[in-house]
């Protein structure tokens, strides 16, 4: 359809009960004709997949081979959806359901109302959005990495990229073995843990409510600033302090050429060498 092979699986009914769904659980999409989701204002059939109640018992269980270097866009109402070892760009969109995602070449973007996401082995920018749900990320290469949820924790492990930004509304952020040469890291509430391997040229840690532990490499060379609402502010690595407050403190580590920022309005601030 508009010049894209399209493979769709269509039901008589428009409400559909999907027994294997976990837990009590109920998602509405609007479906075009093309398969594809609207945001709402783009017309499309509404569609509503339950784990329980009354409507059409059905689902279907597909494994689709993807040709390497091409584009593949899943969308989903209800329901698993695991990728492995493709090669090219990959979209993901879920209504509610785990997504796990391994060995990926390309780009790849994975969007979903509510479920678990888990990136294992990607080299290309990543992007992950999901409205309630963990996510974790590991061994990841490319542009760009960016996590989007608004409610879950984020852990990641083995990143290399040059801009990495994770953003949620309420949950933990750990993250390990982190190279990259911008950072945006902000959380509502919960804590952060970020490993450096490598120095930055901006990085900028936000959290509403929850301590602050960093790990930096002992060559790091940074221009610092730390703000604490409520909370003390540890600094175990050799810096050249200019003001020092209770909550609030400015320095330079090494030769100062990058910008660091951390600002937490309830927590504590610890930054020490790995």
């Amino acid at each position: 359809m508009d010049g894209r092979e399209a493979l769709r699986v269509l039901y008589p009914a428009d409400r559909v009960v999907y027994a294997a769904g976990q837990g009590r659980s109920r998602t509405r999409v609007r479906v075009r004709d093309d398969g594809t989701f609207s945001d709402g204002g783009g017309g499309g059939d509404r569609v509503e997949v339950s784990s329980y109640g009354s409507g059409l018992e059905a689902h279907a269980d597909l494994v689709v081979r993807v040709p390497e270097g091409r584009e593949m866009s899943v969308y989903l109402a209800m329901g698993e959806t695991r990728a492995e070892g493709v090669s090219g760009r990959l979209r993901v969109d879920t209504g509610s359901g785990r997504v796990s995602a391994r060995n990926i070449s390309g780009s790849l973007e994975v969007d979903t109302g509510s479920g678990s996401v888990e990136v294992r082995g990607a080299q290309g920018d990543v992007w992950v959005d999901t409205g309630s749900g963990s996510v974790e990320v590991t061994d990841v290469t490319g542009m760009r990495l960016g996590v989007d949820t608004g409610s879950g924790s984020v852990r990641g492990d083995a990143i290399d990229v040059e801009r990495l930004g994770v953003d949620t509304g309420s949950g933990r952020i750990d993250l390990g073995r982190v190279r990259a040469r911008e950072i945006l890291l902000d959380t509502g509430s919960g804590s952060v843990s970020l490993e450096l391997e490598s120095d930055v040229d901006d990085l900028e840690v936000d959290t509403g409510s929850g301590s602050v532990d960093l790990w930096v490499p002992a060559e790091l060379g940074a221009r610092l600033q730390v703000d604490t609402g409520s909370g003390g502010i540890e600094i175990d690595v050799p810096v050249r302090i200019r003001t020092a407050q209770r909550d609030h403190l400015e320095g330079v580590l090494g030769d100062g050429r990058g910008e660091m920022r951390i600002d937490t309005g309830s927590g504590s601030v610890e930054i020490r060498t790995r």
